[in-house]
């Protein structure tokens, strides 16, 4: 695209040339203007028109120029649109990637009354090109330009992958993140896979570079600017079928507390010198980087017990508990993410993605594992307890893990197992003309007793009755479910132990409603009553109740299993 440049009147005129001075990086040379004798017009190198400067063009001449592709001048914009840099020796470095040839050569010198000279100078390539310039002066002579050019070839290399050496972490569904972690990719919806290592490591990775063919056996030096002092140290490599392999440490170690890199962020540079004063950015990787407290799954309570690194318990666990070093803090601040009754499914990208429910739906209610909860969104007391502990697993905590499973057991000699209903509910006056005198509330289910809803205002699913004594209420809530289900056989809450013992009277856990309980018993305060189901002939099943007072009766029994 051709553009016209005005140009002020040449008060005097310098025969300017260019002197090419030593290359000093394999990015960086150094040209240097001198005056000479007068001279007169020039001709521009090919794809240029030609420039004639004499005295006559004084107050009325416009230079003509002829953009050429990627033209740029330097260094900085001047008088009547034009970019004008000062007279003296120059340094121009190039745009990472840049692969030449670059031509440069000045348009003409200016001497204003003051005595200083200023050189104008165009550079082009058929790459893009960035230019730092440094500035002289130079004085003396007359006459106009006499152009000379140079040309040079700079290594275009620009960063392909990057692969970290830490732990693998798999997708909530189950399927491992991709590697390498990091590649470039035209895709814009493309996300590198996170990588977890331990506090107070080194990390470990691959880089990769693609270059240009005709840099195939030359030697370049590498090196990675990582967050704060986590940087990778000059690394030589040789360039080989079109690519150059680095595999290198960070000079120092990760923190040694639990962090997250959001994101873990390496600018990558090279050189052709290991003391090189200039170096080319090649790239930069950016990775959600997870620092645990220990190695993962490092303390199971016994083999062959295998758990995945799932992305969104590595990160509850890494998010909640950033900056703790000790174990005692990582359980408090995990524990405190529990009771937030928030927790969501994290997507590869690091943001929040759908919340992770305790009876969110009634389609659910044999999703019992960790994996069930993560691939449905929502899950019963035992998804959640397992979630918790495999939470606590992923940081590598050293804790003896139990699943403790409460009952009530309505009539042992029949193996009959009792129900109970979680708080809150009204308990009526009893309506049963015969009731049983241990059981006074009756609830008689409904046909269908669970309604679905489609509509979005309404719960997903709602419990209906025949007829009830007792009456549902805004109760305790569990994770993402302000008033969740509320009848059960069974409940399960965790146990942790440092000493490989279970104590009945030590903290327990209960991830599904972010409850702590000072003991197994007081599992009561939750409860607001018990009883039995019975199923008449030709009628609706019946549950026959009896109302719990938080006074420490409440007759359960308990299993304890480790996991």
């Amino acid at each position: 695209m051709p553009a016209i440049r005005k140009q002020k009147c040449l008060q005097k005129y310098l025969l300017v040339h260019i002197l090419v001075c030593t290359v000093m990086s394999p990015t960086s040379f150094e040209v240097r203007a001198q005056t000479g004798s007068n001279g007169h017009d020039a001709t521009e190198p090919e794809g240029m028109v030609d420039v004639a400067v004499n005295a006559s063009q004084c107050g009325s001449a416009d230079l003509a120029m002829m953009w050429v592709e990627h033209q740029i001048w330097f260094p900085s914009p001047g008088k009547d649109g034009c970019q004008q840099g000062a007279a003296g020796t120059h340094t121009f470095t190039l745009k990472p990637g840049f692969s030449g040839p670059l031509t440069v050569y000045p348009i003409e010198a200016i001497q204003p009354d003051d005595g200083t000279v200023s050189l104008w100078w165009n550079v082009w390539s058929d790459d893009p090109v960035w230019i730092d310039g440094s500035t002289g002066t130079v004085s003396g002579g007359s006459g106009n330009i006499a152009p000379q050019s140079h040309h040079i070839q700079a290594p275009a290399l620009e960063l392909k992958s990057v692969q970290f050496f830490g732990h693998e972490i798999v997708h909530d569904d189950g399927s491992v993140f991709p590697v390498p972690h990091w590649q470039r990719s035209d895709d814009s919806d493309y996300t590198p896979s996170p990588v977890a290592f331990v506090r107070n490591s080194t990390i470990e990775v691959e880089a990769i570079f693609q270059i240009d063919p005709d840099m195939n056996g030359q030697t370049l030096y590498i090196k990675g600017d990582g967050p704060g002092n986590l940087d990778f140290p000059v690394t030589v490599a040789t360039v080989s079928e079109n690519t150059l392999t680095v595999l290198v440490s960070a000079l120092n170690q990760l923190p040694n507390i639990v962090t997250l890199f959001e994101p873990f962020t390496i600018e990558w540079q090279y050189a052709q010198a290991s003391d090189a004063t200039s170096w080319i950015t090649a790239g930069t990787s950016e990775n959600l980087l997870y620092v645990t407290f220990d190695e993962p799954n490092s303390h199971l309570n016994a083999p062959p017990l295998t758990r995945p690194i799932y992305h969104t318990l590595l990160h509850v666990g890494c998010h909640s508990a950033q900056g703790s070093a000790t174990e005692a803090s990582v359980l408090e601040r995990i524990w405190e993410a529990f009771q937030s009754w928030h927790i969501a499914q994290i997507t590869p990208d690091g943001t929040e993605g759908e919340p992770l429910t305790y009876y969110g739906t009634f389609d659910h209610t044999d999703v019992q594992t960790t994996a069930g909860l993560l691939q449905y969104n929502d899950g019963i007391c035992d998804a959640w307890a397992r979630a918790f502990i495999d939470t606590l697993k992923i940081q590598g905590l050293s804790y003896t893990t139990s699943i403790v499973t409460v009952e009530y057991i309505h009539n042992a000699l029949l193996g009959s197992n009792g129900w109970f209903f979680v708080s809150e509910w009204t308990f009526q006056t009893p309506s049963n003309s015969d009731p049983d005198p241990d059981y006074p509330y009756e609830n008689v289910k409904a046909n269908p007793w669970v309604i679905h809803h489609d509509n979005d205002a309404l719960p997903d699913f709602s419990i209906h009755w025949e007829h009830a004594d007792v009456i549902d209420q805004q109760g305790i809530a569990g994770q993402s479910i302000e008033n969740p289900h509320a009848i059960f056989q069974y409940h399960t809450v965790v146990y942790l132990s440092s000493q490989g013992t279970y104590n009945p009277e030590d903290t327990h856990y209960d991830p599904s409603y972010g409850e702590r309980y000072n003991t197994l018993m007081e599992i009561d305060r939750i409860i607001a009553g018990y009883g039995y189901l019975s199923t008449p002939l030709f009628s609706q099943p019946v549950f026959h109740l009896q109302q719990n007072f938080d006074d420490g009766n409440f007759p359960f029994v308990y299993n304890v299993m480790l996991y």
